[in-house]
């Protein structure tokens, strides 16, 4: 609780002051953040295979993907809040929400996921991966550009 109120201050203190270099710094801060949330979604997706190294039968990970969605929510609405203040593409909104709902799924049938769901996550983790990277650059690209 504590962690979290510490959080919601430091948040609430960088959008209080008006510069927009931090605002790019938070927002690097917040894609870096959230291209690690999504590749913890591959790696939840494919504990499920008995071939892969990190192989969970236990099933373990249900907390962390309770905390993961959550996570990954309040960076699309932080996100959200932080395009008022810099230009954030729409595709780039949508993201961390896609990847909430994709490990939102993998929650539903936790309990024994059907092997498609499985390969499927994974494919969509590594796609939502790229697909964030290339339009974090591009936006980069066009925020430098524009100086």
């Amino acid at each position: 609780m504590p962690l979290i109120i510490a959080c919601t201050i430091l948040i609430a203190a960088i959008f209080m002051i008006d510069n927009k270099r931090l605002y790019q710094l938070f927002y690097i801060a917040l894609n870096l953040i959230m291209l690690t949330l999504i590749y913890n979604t591959f790696i939840i997706y494919t504990a499920d295979f008995e071939m892969s190294p990190w192989h969970e039968s236990g099933k373990v990970a249900y907390l962390v993907v309770v905390v993961e969605v959550l996570w990954l929510l309040a960076i699309d609405a932080i996100m959200a809040v932080l395009s008022f203040k810099i230009k954030i593409s729409p595709n780039q909104l949508v993201i961390p929400f896609v990847a909430a709902v994709i490990l939102g799924v993998y929650a539903i049938f936790y309990i024994n996921p059907p092997m498609w769901l499985c390969v499927g996550g994974a494919v969509a983790s590594v796609i939502l991966f790229f697909t964030s990277l290339t339009l974090f650059f591009i936006s980069f690209y066009k925020n430098i550009r524009e100086k």
